[in-house]
């Protein structure tokens, strides 16, 4: 006991994904959920997408996690019978175990295989062995115990970059594509892929910030608006060509989401569970937070900083002249010959006759002028 709470025995958490190698399209639906049902399984621990299948558990006692592992053993056993085959080789697990018998859980159901850590499931006579990793991706998201919002953002930004660096010539040619057109084909292609997952598993507000950098970074790219070289601010970016930052973007998704729910068959189980979801409001109302907070930062540094504009942007030096407002703006540098003159006094210009024609040398006429006879030898003489 320390601090007036007692050490659990044996909490933690358990997730396995089991992958068939058989195609899983030939197997109807309807006969997997009654073996499911019929087997006294609890949907709520299952999702199953095409041959994909991930199932989680929370355990708080021995007994607990026991039955986790008779479950999994179960699941394994259905799929064997109605003829599919696990993959040994793309199947996982996440497992997580803390309290005072975390050294009995780890003798009884942790197994090394080589240098591969196995979780060892009974499954009537034989058992299981099924490798334990730290995370693992499904459906596109990386699922762990620790960070797995910073671990998804950063698998979504690989993938999202790898897509860009494929349509970087089309996107940033502006020969051939207006540039709403290259725009939307960015939102379509490179947003959506890097945006999916994120609002089923959340985003932090250093992943925000990740997001809103790359996104401009491409943007700018797309509209040729170089941040050192045109000096506009990235919010300046966005209000002009229409955008949303990605906090905005990913709030606008899961709010609908929430409301397509609320009108979709309500007898569906999975139907009711994310309505009543604590998690998918607690993403929802975590964004509404981030945006609150993205724009009270924005509305800071609109007041306590500015932004370095050319000289084109700069307003009209103030002049006393009466027709001020109608005179262009006229730049007090003089003209090159004025510049000559306080440099070097007057200057006698080749097509302007002096003053005084008796200061004027005296010229002998081009057509007076006499050649020099070369004798036939040229410039040698």
């Amino acid at each position: 006991m320390k601090a007036g709470k007692f050490k659990p025995r044996c909490v933690g958490g358990l997730q396995v994904f089991i992958d068939l190698s058989k195609a899983f399209d030939v197997l109807p639906r309807s006969k997997l959920y009654d073996a499911l049902i019929q087997s006294g399984w609890c949907g709520e621990h299952l999702v199953i997408y095409a041959d994909d299948h991930h199932v989680s558990f929370c355990f708080r006692t021995l007994s607990e996690l026991e039955a986790a592992l008779h479950a999994i053993g179960i699941i394994y056993t259905v799929l064997h019978a109605i003829g599919m085959e696990v993959s040994a080789s793309k199947s996982a697990c996440i497992f997580t175990y803390r309290g005072t018998l975390k050294g009995t859980v780890h003798k009884r159901f942790v197994g090394q295989i080589k240098d591969q850590k196995v979780l060892k499931v009974p499954n009537g006579a034989s058992t299981l062995h099924i490798p334990i990793v730290s995370e693992h991706v499904y459906l596109g998201t990386v699922v762990s115990y620790s960070q797995y919002e910073t671990q998804t953002l950063r698998h979504r930004i690989n993938i999202a970059r790898s897509r860009y660096f494929q349509l970087k010539t089309v996107l940033n040619n502006r020969s051939h594509m207006t540039r709403r057109d290259r725009l939307n084909m960015w939102k379509t292609c490179i947003w959506s892929t890097m945006s999916y997952g994120l609002v089923e598993c959340g985003v932090t507000k250093q992943g925000c910030v990740t997001l809103q950098s790359i996104m401009l970074q491409h943007v700018r790219a797309i509209v040729a608006s170089p941040a050192h070289i045109d000096k506009v601010s990235d919010a300046e970016i966005l209000r002009k060509y229409n955008l949303l930052a990605p906090h905005g973007l990913l709030l606008r998704l899961a709010s609908k989401r929430l409301e397509n729910a609320c009108h979709r068959d309500p007898n569906r189980p999975w139907t009711a569970w994310f309505q009543s979801a604590p998690w998918a409001v607690t993403v929802r109302d975590t964004l509404k937070a981030l945006q609150i907070d993205f724009m009270a930062a924005e509305r800071a540094k609109t007041f306590t900083t500015c932004d370095v504009v050319s000289v084109q942007d700069m307003p009209p030096i103030a002049t006393t002249s009466p027709d001020a407002d109608a005179a262009p703006l006229r730049m007090a540098i003089p003209p090159p010959t004025e510049q000559l003159q306080q440099l070097f006094g007057g200057i006698l210009s080749s097509t302007t006759e002096p003053d005084d024609p008796s200061s004027r040398p005296a010229k002998t006429p081009k057509f007076n002028q006499q050649p020099a006879k070369s004798n036939g030898k040229g410039r040698g003489g």
